[in-house]
């Protein structure tokens, strides 16, 4: 991400960062969405009412639980400072708290 938005190049920085010992989050409110056919504003709804997420000043954190789901990620929004990315798991586990309040 350094590389990209100031053109350093940083291969040997690169070597010392370890690998993610967790799965490591690919799904934004949007995605997950699309994918439950939903539209963002109701995945995010979801993701807070499965106390994944919570709302702070205008954007979404991960809250304690959500942190096992997902982790934050920079955005290059003029609008959103800040998102969070979610495992693929995260689809079967809203499908699976939805099914049981619905």
């Amino acid at each position: 991400m350094i590389e990209r938005a100031y053109g350093v190049e940083m291969p040997e920085v690169k070597e010392l960062i370890p690998p993610a010992e967790h799965d490591t989050g690919f799904l934004n409110a949007t995605q997950i969405g699309a994918r439950l056919g939903v539209n963002a504003r109701r995945a995010n709804e979801l993701l807070q009412l499965a106390g994944l997420q919570v709302r702070f000043n205008r954007t979404w954190r991960s809250h304690e639980q959500g942190k096992e789901h997902g982790e934050g990620m920079p955005t290059r929004s003029a609008t959103v400072t800040a998102g969070i990315r979610f495992g693929g798991m995260i689809l079967l586990y809203l499908c699976l708290r939805e099914c049981k309040t619905a």
